[in-house]
């Protein structure tokens, strides 16, 4: 009986803490769909109009390689094909919408987008993360949205990589980082979403513990916006590397977990794509 009552006791308890973890999960996704409203033109530091208002799909090809992302576009591209015969002619690429793709049920790979300034990449990691968000609070999602996709949300953390290699950087000599556990070696990704969601939810309490959980029981994406902008070039090949550390990490144990990286071409991206984890 003692046992059982145990037992008991400390279900309850588990299922007060991931009701807590969801709550705090919910007041994040608000704040963060609050912030981003309205499209982020980076390289003016300018707000404009909403996401949803202004948003154009933007062409996404993938190599004709008989994978399962290859695949699930082909797929797309037949069921609702789009006026780019064209483009996919001239590349030899598989070639439909980006959000239509990113946001499809069957889409469960990590990938590296790529495109020219301008063309759109930032503003799809916004949209993308908007429509999961609103999904999650329960907010009115688009006609675009509603006209092409049904399926799962994601719990997703949208990372500015730029601010991340700030943050993440070592520290020498004798300055001292109190939002870091070891500022004396490159801070994880992990550490830094655990840190960002924190100060999104005014002193509620979230730990690395918390975000492990999440990994492991729901739906998870992982947005990494603006490799390229990573000034420093031994920084940005460290982030690349702890992005690639990242995601051996925590796959083991994922559940369903997408992360997706964007940049100009010629960045650092041998570390991301030469082993076939990231789909570019």
């Amino acid at each position: 009986v003692e046992e059982l009552l145990a037992m008991k006791a400390d279900h309850e308890a588990s299922e007060r803490m991931h009701a807590d973890l969801r709550d705090v999960i919910r007041a994040y996704l608000g704040a963060r769909y609050d912030a981003e409203e309205s499209i982020q033109f980076q390289q003016v530091d300018l707000r404009g109009p909403s996401v949803e208002s202004l948003f154009v799909d933007v062409p996404l090809g993938i190599r004709d390689d008989r994978s399962q992302a290859a695949d699930l576009v082909k797929g797309i591209a037949q069921r609702a094909p789009g006026d780019t015969s064209s483009l996919a002619a001239e590349t030899g690429m598989v070639i439909a919408g980006a959000a239509q793709v990113i946001l499809d049920p069957g889409w469960k790979s990590s990938a590296v987008l790529v495109g020219s300034p301008g063309q759109g990449k930032s503003t799809l990691l916004q949209y993308v993360c908007q429509h999961y968000r609103a999904l999650h609070l329960g907010r009115e999602i688009g006609p675009r949205t509603r006209k092409g996709v049904a399926g799962p949300s994601r719990v997703p953390f949208r990372v500015d990589l730029r601010h991340y290699a700030r943050w993440a950087a070592p520290v020498t000599g004798k300055g001292r980082r109190p939002d870091r556990s070891d500022p004396t070696t490159w801070g994880s990704l992990e550490e830094f979403v655990v840190r960002d969601v924190r100060a999104q939810v005014a002193g509620r309490r979230f730990r690395g513990r918390d975000f492990g959980w999440l990994i492991q029981n729901e739906r998870v994406l992982i947005a990494l916006d603006g490799l390229d902008e990573v000034a420093n070039t031994e920084h940005r090949a460290q982030v690349t590397k702890q992005i690639s550390s990242t995601r051996a990490r925590l796959m083991p144990s994922a559940r369903d977990l997408v992360m997706l990286v964007t940049t100009r071409p010629g960045a650092h991206l041998e570390d991301l794509t030469s082993r076939g984890h990231f789909a570019m």
